[in-house]
């Protein structure tokens, strides 16, 4: 179990978690009989936001193979392109594209974007 630190400035000491994996890791690599880097993937174990990539092009990217393997590249989160308006007299809210003039229909105020 990966433990998560907290939004405080409380830094955990992960040392204990790592050191775990590692030899969770090493038991696994001596019961199988196919190659697996353990660095490499315990380094893929801890990276949060990660998912295998084939392609050409994988010889590019940090990590790249040549075994034809999977290899592990970080993920782009989409962008949001919606805005929370709210209504100032009800509160009312509703989503929408940013820079919208919106009027609430209740108390003919203007909402305001959050």
């Amino acid at each position: 179990m990966i433990a998560s630190l907290s939004r405080s400035n409380n830094k955990k000491d992960m040392t204990a978690v790592i050191e775990q994996w590692r030899e969770t890791l090493a038991l696994a690599h001596q019961n199988a009989e196919a190659g697996i880097d353990i660095e490499a993937v315990l380094s893929m174990a801890l990276l949060p936001s990660v998912s295998p990539q084939n392609g050409s092009h994988s010889d590019d990217m940090a990590g790249s193979n040549d075994n034809d393997l999977s290899v592990a590249a970080f993920e782009d989160k989409p962008k949001r392109n919606k805005v929370k308006y709210q209504c100032r007299g009800c509160g009312a809210a509703v989503w929408g594209k940013a820079g919208l003039n919106i009027e609430c229909g209740d108390c003919e105020l203007a909402f305001i974007e959050n």
